[in-house]
């Protein structure tokens, strides 16, 4: 049955263990405007398409932006969101660094933000289907969608209102 997940077994270690830990890097080493970007979906039981959400999280601060987005990859909506978050953030003539994963879409995005930004902006993958090299964003995508859930429920319980992906 592999519950409990048993150390010795094959079948738990694929499908449950754990990443080796991550070499930590130290905090001085870190780039000071290190911003990790990802993407994760919401969807609810009862609903049969995903929304596209896109979450970025300033790594010193913890300033999040989590935008729903109409697709992933380069669209205007995104692009000036990123934008103006930078700006909203301070971030907007610093020299920074944009994190994410080895997905083209999200990284043909976040060139085009670097250009349309301008000043210096270095671009940084982690390595493939690691999720702790982006842990921070991947700690957001946790938040925003528990925040959501609560949100959903709150609207349920106050109007008997259930929305889904499009709309209530």
């Amino acid at each position: 049955a592999h519950f409990p997940y048993r150390v010795w077994c094959p079948a738990c270690i694929r499908g449950k263990a754990s990443d080796d830990r991550h070499k930590r890097i130290s905090r001085s080493d870190r780039p000071d405007n290190l911003i990790q970007f990802d993407y994760c979906f919401l969807k609810a039981k009862s609903d049969t398409e995903e929304l596209t959400v896109l979450t970025a999280v300033h790594v010193k601060t913890g300033y999040i932006l989590s935008v729903q987005v109409p697709t992933k990859g380069c669209h205007p909506y995104a692009e000036r969101s990123i934008l103006q978050w930078l700006r909203c953030s301070g971030l907007g003539a610093c020299d920074i660094v944009f994190q994410c994963d080895k997905e083209s879409s999200i990284s043909a995005l976040l060139r085009v933000v670097g250009r349309a930004r301008g000043g210096v902006v270095k671009l940084q993958t982690c390595a493939k289907m690691s999720k702790g090299s982006n842990g921070t964003v991947e700690r957001a995508h946790r938040s925003v969608q528990a925040t959501v859930r609560t949100l959903r429920a709150d609207l349920f319980s106050k109007y008997k209102l259930w929305p889904n992906s499009k709309g209530p």
